[in-house]
Formats: structure tokens, sequence, C-alpha cells
């Protein structure tokens, strides 16, 4: 039986009998169409002559084991509130409040709240943190937990690493948001999804070691019936991460396997085909419609409609329609990502990619699902035409410069390529380079497309943190990318 404290600062435990209500259980509406238009005249009789009401409801349950620590903890976020983007004379403010649309109204309506009205009449910003406490999880998470933890720590543990540790955890993410404009237009969007990630840390002669594996989807009963098969596939790859050799830094012909490294792509050169940031003087893609910016085997695509992902929805967060763009096709330049706002600046219209962390900020360009289309070689292919190089099956963190593309990210899984074959494991890496350096230096695209997500799998932008997105991509060989070893020596 698990058992967790209720409370942070208790030392009271309950057995999971005790549960919350299935977040992903079927709700109305959160803010009705009628209810909506009221709150929008309330703000145009203050003189504002553009209204955007955006409201969310969002609950994100977590149940992890901590580093080290046997007992698992249970969380549960929740938050609520009403975003107002108001535009007339004065230009464009966006305010946010900590509440439900029916207490904004009430506020409003019978100017209970003085403050309030102040801030809603000179557009200033309110707000407060999100609720967040410890509970109960849910039967069916519970449940799933309990296994994925007995297999992943027996497994795990069974290897027999020095200063072995383990970690597991199962998350469920439901939102709902209701997008109103004075204009009449009316959309609301469910979003809902289950991840699990493990994790392994150990020591490897003196060398701190790391792993991690996720997946994901809408069905978490689909996801527990392949716990077995994900748990030993993960093992099988960690046996793989021992006696690493250090090489030398320099140029080197890279092959970044499927799924996870795709993170370069998306930090690369996803934020600079975004439409505010193409805009920016010094971005490399702006302007570049129809010229060639990568390598003619690249097609790279941003896909919010793809089901099951976490980047996923029906309408973005200004509620317009979510539509699969291609971003680059076959190495030139195709589309940009815009917001209303954006796609005003270039001339054009939305597609469907305006989104935000939460109610407390406005809609920006944002990516959603971004991959690489699959192409005609098999991996096998590629690692065998390839008789000296780099196999990089798992990146990490780095820095990258939003719109020359600019980077520098750490490989956590690296492997030496010899004679056309994947041998050894390496010690600490770093791939540096640029965005439209690296698109270009790609002659090989895989047939095996395979998207990445999991609870970790978040985007960063300005002040907009931990947004929810995907990434995918078949395994692909860069010619040539620059390589510092861990100390930074090239």
């Amino acid at each position: 039986m698990i058992y967790h404290a209720l409370d942070r600062s208790s030392c009271l435990f309950f057995p999971l009998q005790y549960l919350f209500k299935n977040p992903h259980e079927q709700r109305g509406c959160v803010m009705e169409k009628a209810l909506a238009n009221e709150l929008i005249q309330q703000f145009l009789a203050y003189g504002h002559e553009e209204v955007e009401i955006f409201h969310e409801e969002k609950q994100v349950h977590l149940l992890r084991t901590r580093r080290g620590g046997e007992k698992p903890e249970w969380r549960v976020t929740v938050g609520q509130g009403v975003g107002v983007r108001i535009s007339g004379e004065m230009g464009m403010k966006y305010l946010h409040f900590p509440m439900s649309p029916a207490d904004l109204l009430e506020h409003v309506k019978n100017g209970r709240n003085t403050a309030l009205l102040r801030e809603v009449r000179s557009g200033k910003q309110v707000g407060d943190e999100e609720a967040q406490h410890v509970g109960v999880p849910l039967s069916a998470m519970a449940a799933a937990f309990e296994e994925l933890h007995d297999r992943w720590q027996r497994g795990f543990r069974a290897a027999g690493r020095v200063n072995s540790r383990c970690m597991e955890s199962v998350t469920s993410f439901d939102q709902r948001i209701t997008v109103a404009r004075s204009d009449g237009f009316y959309a609301d969007d469910h979003r809902s999804y289950y991840t699990i990630d493990i994790q392994g840390e150990w020591t490897e002669g003196s060398r701190p070691m790391y792993m991690s594996r996720s997946c994901g989807g809408l069905n978490l009963e689909e996801l527990r019936a392949g716990f077995a098969g994900f748990v030993q596939s993960a093992l099988a790859e960690f046996d793989d991460l021992q006696q690493y050799i250090d090489i030398e830094g320099g140029d080197w012909c890279v092959v970044l396997g499927p799924g996870n490294p795709a993170i370069l792509i998306h930090e690369v050169c996803g934020h600079g085909l975004e439409g505010d940031l193409a805009a920016h003087p010094d971005a490399v893609y702006g302007g570049k419609f129809g010229q060639p910016v990568a390598s003619e085997q690249v097609t790279l695509v941003d896909d919010p409609t793809i089901p099951g992902l976490s980047g996923s929805y029906r309408v973005d967060d200004e509620g317009e329609k979510a539509k699969s763009t291609v971003l680059i096709q076959k190495g030139r330049l195709q589309e940009l990502m815009y917001d209303r706002t954006a796609a005003k600046r270039w001339d054009t219209h939305s597609n469907g990619h305006g989104r935000r962390v939460s109610y407390r900020y406005p809609a920006i360009p944002r990516m959603s699902n971004t991959f690489i289309q699959a192409g005609e070689y098999t991996p096998e292919e590629i690692v065998r035409q390839t008789s000296r190089g780099l196999y990089v099956r798992k990146l990490g963190m780095g820095e990258t410069e939003l719109t020359t593309g600019r980077f520098r990210v750490r490989v956590v899984e690296g492997f030496l390529i010899e004679n056309g074959r994947i041998t050894r494991p390496t010690g600490d890496l770093w791939l540096v380079g640029n965005g439209p350096d690296l698109l270009s230096s790609i002659d090989r695209v895989g047939c095996d497309l395979r998207m990445h997500h999991s609870r970790h799998a978040t985007c960063h932008k300005f002040d907009q943190m931990n947004l929810a997105v995907s990434v995918g991509q078949p395994t692909i060989r860069v010619k040539k990318i620059h390589v510092e070893t861990g100390a930074g020596r090239s």
C-alpha cells in the first residue's frame, strides 16, 4: 500500500481510498457565452474599444518519488483565472484576475472592489500565485504508479550499479479554456493527457551518470499495459552506458537518433520561425519565404492537431483553429508560426499558434508539436554509411540564442561510430554551432520518425516558462557539427 502526506508540513499519512475527483471527467464549458458577452460589455463601458476574454481552469496531478526517496509524493496544482486583453486610444494592455468569470463580473458590475475597478480602468495587472497543495491520487493513477515504481526500482537495482538511485512519476494534465472577443467570436477547448517518466543515477568510475525515459498519451490504461516493455527497453539501453571513453573535440559527423534529439531542432530552428522573433532585425529566417534555409531533405512541420501529445490542442489560446503548418518544405522556407498580433505584422492570418502559459500572460507565437518528417533511409543505413562519427541518443540542457539560432547543447547519451557500427559510449560532450549551418549540413533523413514528450518537455520563451510541447524526428545525419569535451576544450 502506498501512503503519502496530506500536507507538506504535516507528518500525517493517509491511504489511497481517500480520492480526489477524476480531473478527466467531462464537465460543462468553463465560461458560457452569455456570461462572456456580459463581461465584455462591462469592459467596453469603461471606454475600451476592443476586448478579448480568456478563461482557464487547470489541474495537474503529479505522483512521484523524489531523488533518493522511497516515499512517493502526491501533488495537485490547481488554477483558475481570467486574462483580459484591451485596446483603445492608449494602445494595448493585458490584465489578469485570479477568480472565476462570474466573480469578476460581480466585482466589476457592482463595484464591490474599488481597487479592482481602478486596475480595470487603468489597465494595470493584478494576480496571485496558483493554489498548490499536496493531496491523494486518483485510484487509477495510484495503481499505475505502484506498478511502475515496482518494475523500475527492482529492475534498476538488479543492475548493481554503484551509488544508484532511481525515480519515477505519473502525471495527469487537464485544462479547459474559453476565449471570447468583443467582435462576437467565441471558442473553447479541453486538453488532457498523461505522461510517464523514469530516471536513474549512478556512478561510473568517478563520473556521475544519468538516464531518463518518457512516454505519454490520452489513455492511462493503454500506457500501463506497455509498462513491462517500456521498463525493459530502458534497462537494455541502460546497460549500454558503461565503460565510456573520452574523445577529442573538433568537427565531427554526427548522427542524431529519433525522438529526443529533436530538442536541438526545436531550439536552434523552431524559435526563429515564430512570427514575432522572425521579425527581429537579427533574425536569420525573416523574409526568406521560398528561399533555401536547409538541406533539400528537410521538411519541418509544427502540428498541434496530433492526438495525445502534450503540445496538442483543438483551438489555440486566442481561439483560432489549430492547423498543421509546414514551416520548411524540402529545404525552403514555407511559413512562420503566427498569433493574431504577429499575423498583422506580416499582413497575413493567424495559423493557430497563439499560446500562453496561463491566464496571467498574453498569447504569443509558440511551437506545439514540432518535427522533421520521415525520409527514405533506414537508421541502419545511415549508421552503416558513416565510417567514423558520433551517435547521439539523448540530449540535455544547453544554451540557445532564440533569434540567431546559436547553440551549445549537452550530449547526455552519446556513442562512437566506428566503421559503420555504433560502439562505445562517450564522455561528456557538447554540440556547438548555429541553426542555419546545422540544417544545411543534414545529408541523411531516416524513415523512423518518433515523437518525444514528457512532463519535463517544456518550452521557455521570454517570461513565459514551462509551456508543454512535443518534439520529434527520425534518425538524421549532420555532416559536420563542432564538438566540445565536457571541460569545454575543442
